[in-house]
């Protein structure tokens, strides 16, 4: 079974994660409309988005990614097509006024369905040094002053040069507890409780060189990533940075040079998906 890996782009510190605006933009195109936090129909984090109008038009939120300390400065050099993935929570909550919102980023596009809860969503899309790098949520109503069209936008994680890895059979998974523990003259013992955090480590075996050079790169920056073990399930998804104590990279001998075997320790960076 194969993981997906990549760096994640946007501000770390719960912008994309809608714990506060961030740099996400609302633009009002026709009509009336509003965007605002709160924390009504979260998925992993404390508050969501929610798009709301009362009347025909449209409106967008995006969130620019193609500038200076984002994906400029996190992209491979070495790579001229780079592979995006964005994963979202989302749902149309209420639906007394008839419309769409749909998001976009490049030449992919995932139209949102109308459901009780948030649910995953994923888009793919392959971007170059001269395309546009923008995340956009699209909505239109179509009835004038029926009632309200009401979305909701939650744990949005864009990665840039995702990678499909496929470990050995020795991959571990690891789950740590910072722990401190306190006996008493009396013969009581009591616990103190600091911290928990998911770990694994996962060995590659004959990686081409240019992934390996990536991970290596990852490391070295201490960057943090989304590792999603098992695609399939919604929930298996973790932001992750690389704990290695040296360069997960090794190199071959002859005639398996141009390969490259890499030793990855993931750990957590924090609970959920709060990036």
């Amino acid at each position: 079974m194969g993981f997906e890996l990549g760096q994640l782009l946007g501000d770390y510190g719960g912008g994309q994660s809608f714990e506060n605006v961030g740099s996400w933009s609302h633009v009002t195109h026709s009509g009336s409309s509003s965007f605002a936090i709160d924390s009504s129909d979260v998925h992993s984090s404390d508050n969501t988005a929610r798009l709301w109008r009362t009347d025909t038009g449209s409106h967008t939120l995006t969130y620019d990614y193609g500038v200076d300390g984002d994906l400029w400065d996190k992209w491979s050099p070495d790579i001229t097509s780079h592979r995006i993935v964005c994963y979202f929570w989302g749902m149309i909550e209420e639906i007394n006024n008839s419309g769409d919102i749909a998001a976009i980023i490049h030449d992919a596009a995932v139209h949102i369905p109308r459901a009780s809860n948030v649910a995953r969503h994923r888009m793919e899309t392959i971007i170059t040094s001269g395309d546009a790098a923008t995340l956009r949520f699209d909505t239109t109503t179509h009835k004038a002053a029926s009632g309200v069209f009401n979305c909701r936008i939650d744990d949005v994680l864009t990665t840039v040069d995702m990678l499909d890895l496929y470990p050995d059979r020795s991959l571990v998974d690891n789950r740590e507890i910072t722990v401190s523990r306190h006996s008493t003259l009396g013969g009581r013992e009591a616990s103190y409780k600091w911290g928990e955090w998911n770990g694994w480590q996962v060995s590659l075996k004959f990686l081409p060189a240019s992934e390996a050079n990536l991970l290596d790169i990852w490391w070295r920056d201490n960057r943090p990533l989304l590792w999603v073990p098992d695609t399939s399930d919604s929930t298996q998804m973790h932001i992750v940075q690389m704990v290695n104590a040296v360069s997960p990279v090794t190199t071959l001998q002859r005639p398996y040079q141009d390969l490259k075997n890499v030793s990855l320790m993931l750990e957590t960076v924090q609970g959920g998906l709060i990036f």
